[in-house]
This record gives structure tokens, sequence and C-alpha cells, in this order.
């Protein structure tokens, strides 16, 4: 037999295996396979409902450090630690002088730049985010941890860490800024700025 008979046979067989097997992975789902309750956002009686759940909403204060992936916006994909410590040492940088960093070198950024406005919202978002675990966290048994009072205070120790840390650095970059009281929650507060003491 010529040796382009078994080539062409090898090949239907080979379309042939392909075009089954995808058949059966295609029909092999059924219609509610995709059908699936999100667990990402749990509601407050779930999240207090368990030690481990609150260590999980915990997790959720400290995945405000990292980036968005899934944002549109440029800067707020690229930062490593949102937002940067500190905007003051922008001034001082004489790397990329004609480029993106100009604005810094020559002291003529405006208000409106997105670095700014973009750090302003994640800090308040994450303030917003920690004030609404703090709240709910203040009404949560003792009995529902192992360390009793003790392993509710840790939890609550980090969580006000988290919103000192944002605060830290909206003041070292903006000055005296709004704070938001216990229950407020918001990305851009409308309050004055805090009195001088």
């Amino acid at each position: 037999m010529n040796i382009y008979i078994y080539i062409y046979i090898y090949i239907y067989i080979y379309i042939w295996m392909l075009g089954v097997s995808s058949l059966l992975a295609m029909n092999s789902c059924g219609e509610g396979f995709l059908d699936v309750d999100r667990y990402d956002i749990l509601p407050p009686e779930i999240v207090f409902s368990s030690e481990s759940y609150v260590n999980q909403g915990l997790n959720g204060l400290y995945d405000t450090f990292l980036p968005l992936s899934s944002s549109r916006i440029d800067i707020e994909q690229n930062w490593n630690i949102k937002p940067h410590l500190a905007f003051s040492n922008y001034p001082t940088l004489d790397c990329q002088a004609d480029g993106l960093d100009n604005e810094f070198t020559r002291h003529a950024w405006m208000a409106d730049k997105d670095m700014f406005r973009v750090a302003w919202q994640y800090a308040y978002r994450a303030i917003s985010r920690a004030n609404t675990f703090l709240e709910q966290l203040k009404d949560t048994d003792v009995s529902l941890f192992a360390e009793g009072q003790t392993g509710k205070d840790k939890i609550e120790a980090q969580a006000r860490g988290i919103r000192g840390y944002w605060y830290y650095c909206l003041a070292q970059n903006f000055g005296r800024v709004p704070m938001l009281k216990a229950g407020e929650h918001t990305s851009a507060p409308l309050q004055s700025r805090v009195p001088k003491p």
C-alpha cells in the first residue's frame, strides 16, 4: 500500500476522534452547569457567623493593598502597593524629566491628576471597607472566637491598623483630610478638613 493512504487513514481517524471528543465535551454539561451561587461577596450575617469567615473578611481589608487587575484605568492596574506612600518625593526625582514625570519635576502638576484622584478614592474606599468591618465586628459575640475576647481584639486591632495606615497615607499626601466616623461609608467624603489642634 502507498504510504499516503496510511497518512489519510490516520488523519481521518484523528479528525473523527477529535469530533467525537468535542461532542462529548460540549454535551456533558447540563443546562444548569454554570448556574452557581456567588461567594465572592458575602453578606455581613454570613461573614460574622464563624471565626473562619471573620478572618476571610479581614483578608478583604488586606486586599486593599493589592492593585486592581480588573480595572480599566491604567494607574490602578500598575501600582504594586497603592497608593504610593509619599507624593512629596516626586519633585525630587530627576528621572524621566521629559516623560511621565515631567510635570512633577517642573512642579506643574494639577489637582485633577489621575494619580492624586485614584489615591484619594482608593484610600477612602479602604477606610470605608474597614469601617464596615469594624462596625459589624463590634456586635459579634466573643464566643465565636477560639481565643475569646483576645481573638476578637486581635482582629479588631488589625482592622484598625489597616484603617490607620490609609489615614496616614492620606494625611501625609493631602494634609488634614476628612475622617469618616463609624458608620460613614464613602470613597469621596464631602466633610471639611480636620481642624488644626
